[in-house]
């Protein structure tokens, strides 16, 4: 999934189809910096439940974010989630790549899939690169 929706590209998004449909119409909608506090300023009003969305947020220097109603963050360093998330972060720490981590964590964690999609970013490096 790549969407252009304003300052913000959604890269990839993981949960209900619905929610994430539902998000990325909300931020065509309104600013990155309010979608990011609509949930905590109002929790009644959830926009994700169960689900995420991971994009670039542009400008003069990209970011990359992580969204999850109030859970929002930059990602800054190493990250990995999902039920193998643990032992794919630890194998990123004893230097495996992302890809390669995500491997190791399909042979440890059955619900993690096998099939693995890698997408190099423009602009975006990696700490020590």
């Amino acid at each position: 999934m790549f969407k252009d929706v304003g300052d913000f590209s959604v890269i990839m998004g993981a949960g209900s189809a619905q929610e994430i449909t539902d998000a990325v119409s909300l931020l065509s909608e309104v600013p990155f910096e309010i979608f990011t506090t609509l949930e905590a300023e109002n929790p009644k009003h959830s926009i994700f439940k169960d689900s995420l969305i991971v994009g670039v947020l542009k400008g003069p220097k990209e970011e990359l974010w992580m969204l999850q109603g109030a859970h929002s963050f930059k990602i800054d360093s190493k990250w990995s989630f999902g039920s193998g998330g643990d032992l794919a972060l630890a194998a990123m720490d004893l230097g495996k790549t992302a890809s390669q981590a995500v491997k190791f964590a399909a042979k440890r964690d059955l619900h993690t899939n096998t099939k693995v999609q890698s997408y190099k970013l423009k602009g975006l490096k990696a700490k020590g690169e």
